[in-house]
């Protein structure tokens, strides 16, 4: 009997591409509803930081868990992968629209490896405390 081909190895370039375009696509979303939001007057303009806050580590996560539904066994480095491509378009568009002051980016590294490690634990397939079942071969 010759072997089938079942299914198709999972690709960690194109894991971590759908997982950073997921990220990207979520983050301008969510920057859409906030400055909506800052002109209907309903958020604050000193509110806006904590949005942004919430908002980075939303779509770091989000990514994050996309590209390791596609990584298959390399889920975690998937994960890693979007990680460092969000943070890597985030130095881009600062350096291309803000002139490159690169101050608050520490931060933003931290919260980046935060929502991805969040991901990453979200995702354990641990067993916990149940036992391990025991069959009986019959012989």
């Amino acid at each position: 009997m010759l072997k089938q081909q079942t299914g198709r190895s999972p690709n960690l370039a194109k894991a971590g591409a759908a997982g950073v375009l997921t990220a990207l696509v979520i983050a301008f979303l969510g920057a859409a509803v906030l400055a909506k939001l800052v002109d209907m007057e309903i958020m604050k303009m000193e509110n806006l930081g904590y949005g942004i806050l919430i908002l980075h580590l939303l779509s770091i996560f989000l990514g994050a868990r996309s590209a390791m539904g596609r990584g298959g066994h390399q889920a975690n480095t998937a994960a890693g992968i979007t990680a460092a491509g969000y943070y890597l378009c985030l130095l881009l568009v600062n350096g291309l629209f803000f002139g490159g002051n690169y101050t608050g980016l520490g931060v933003t590294l931290v919260l980046t490896a935060l929502a991805a490690v969040g991901a990453i634990g979200m995702n354990r397939k641990g067993r916990g405390r149940t036992r391990r079942k025991r069959y009986k071969i019959p012989k």
